[in-house]
């Protein structure tokens, strides 16, 4: 049985690692010890039988949140993590009163992509050169509530 769960600092290395596992610019040790003081950024990970297999990094502001980084573990996806996480950020989205969620995604990334889009995510925008390592177009993601 797994449960989503406010990040905690013992969570940081493993957020860290999960982090440059999964992207090209990752988030670092430093970036998440200020998101898990901050009153706007939250993070949340995903723990399976005391394992984290996941976490979410996202916002809020009037109306509205974004998510800026969600990662599972490369051996854990396919799993349902990455979907329970942003169903997550949904609901508590709701309970700030947004009215939508926003997340940006590389263009390239179709397994994201058919996530997003199958939760209710639809493209509203795009970003040209928004990624680097390598130099990649993102698409801009809605999820209306």
């Amino acid at each position: 049985m797994y449960t989503v769960r406010k990040a905690e600092k013992r969570d940081v290395k493993g957020i860290v690692k999960r982090e440059n596992a999964c992207f090209s610019t990752p988030e670092t040790e430093e970036s998440i010890y200020s998101f898990l003081k901050s009153k706007t950024f939250f993070v949340d990970v995903i723990e399976d039988n005391g394992e984290v297999a996941g976490h979410c990094i996202y916002f809020f502001v009037p109306d509205n949140a974004e998510i800026i980084s969600l990662a599972v573990t490369p051996e854990k996806r396919r799993m349902g993590y990455g979907r329970d996480l942003v169903y997550s950020v949904i609901e508590r989205a709701k309970e700030n009163g947004c009215k939508e969620v926003f997340l940006e995604v590389r263009k390239s990334n179709d397994a994201a992509i058919a996530l997003y889009t199958s939760i209710g995510f639809h493209q509203v925008g795009e970003r040209k050169n928004l990624y680097l390592k390598p130099e990649e177009d993102g698409l801009i993601m809605q999820y209306l509530i």
